[in-house]
């Protein structure tokens, strides 16, 4: 998952795909990294409802009944010449009379599925013509732990997807370990953790030589009374991520912490 935008979450999607699973999933991660969706398993229903000058992008499945992705394609073009299109295909392409599409088209505007969320989003940043917020020269670092190595993953994506440098960790004891200070700028800390929870990581990561910025994550709120007796410095209300946490939210909120508006 790739850099984000400035202007990525006022993109709108129009997604068209007769597959009911495929057009939840890609609806679902689209919608996690700030877009906005508009999805339809049926061509001939989305063809109906659409409004030309409202999509940054539309993505067609080319395999589908009744209305073939391709034609799907051109009668679209005809409501909207300047809209964005691009084709999923699970790896047949029908040449023929559509033949004149393939040269009108760059190759990046097909995209074979299966495909990772890392890979789509950066093909679509790429089509839409988003450029990256976070440059090489100042990106800043961040340390996860969390027990869910699936949890820490996505974060690790979605944080890596807008430009940062993004290190994550399921055991805390090997987040301890490999702990350098002064190379960190935000901490995301996962209390409830076995062997030792997120405050007891934050305290002793604390007395390494540096105090990072920290947001503890977690879906109680039964640890508030207890951080406010370990770290009577802190604010609360900074310092807390209630789970579950939206992906785009979570950038967000890193951003703005680190002083990216």
């Amino acid at each position: 998952m790739v850099p984000e935008t400035t202007s990525h979450k006022m993109n709108r999607i129009l997604l068209v795909d007769d597959e009911s699973d495929v057009c939840f999933v890609l609806e679902k991660v689209l919608i996690e990294y700030g877009y906005v969706v508009d999805s339809y398993e049926h061509p001939l229903l989305a063809l109906e409802k659409f409004k030309a000058h409202l999509y940054d992008l539309v993505i067609l499945d080319i395999k589908m009944p009744e209305l073939d992705g391709f034609a799907l394609y051109r009668e679209i073009k005809r409501l909207d010449t300047k809209v964005k299109i691009c084709f999923l295909t699970a790896g047949e392409m029908y040449y023929g009379s559509y033949s004149d599409l393939f040269s009108s088209l760059p190759a990046n505007h097909f995209i074979r599925k299966p495909i990772d969320n890392e890979e789509l989003m950066k093909r679509i940043n790429e089509i839409i013509g988003n450029t990256p917020m976070i440059t090489a020269g100042e990106k800043r670092r961040i340390m996860i732990v969390d027990d869910d190595p699936d949890i820490a993953n996505l974060y690790r994506s979605s944080l890596e997807h807008v430009g940062f440098l993004v290190a994550a960790f399921n055991d805390p004891l090997l987040a301890l370990y490999n702990y350098k200070a002064e190379t960190y700028d935000l901490l995301l800390i996962d209390i409830k953790m076995p062997q030792m929870n997120g405050f007891e990581l934050y305290q002793k990561l604390s007395n390494m030589g540096d105090k990072p910025k920290v947001y503890f994550i977690t879906a109680f709120e039964e640890f508030n009374k207890q951080f406010r007796e370990l770290f009577p410095d802190l604010k609360e209300k900074a310092c807390f991520l209630r789970k579950p946490i939206e992906l785009h939210y979570l950038t967000r909120v890193v951003k703005s912490e680190l002083g990216y508006n």
